[in-house]
């Protein structure tokens, strides 16, 4: 159990650029309190904000790498 990464589970969208890509953002519906806290979690929690990346993923997607300064997702498909 980790409360950062169970909380940004609950913050995080993961949208996909192309079939490798993936961006991590923060839900639309998401209050101000709740967008600073992502963004927070985003800067000083880095293994959190990965670690609850991986935790969002489809069961069909295979985490490869986080590249934490230009927000992307790398993954493959099982197979």
């Amino acid at each position: 159990m980790n409360i950062v990464a169970d909380h940004l589970q609950s913050l995080l969208l993961i949208l996909p650029i192309d079939s490798t890509t993936y961006r991590p953002v923060p839900k639309s519906t998401l209050t101000e309190q709740e967008l600073k806290q992502f963004w927070k979690y985003h800067g000083r929690f880095p293994n959190d904000f990965a670690r609850a990346i991986v935790n969002s993923l489809p069961d069909d997607l295979q985490f490869v790498s986080y590249d934490h300064l230009s927000n992307l997702i790398t993954v493959k498909a099982y197979g």
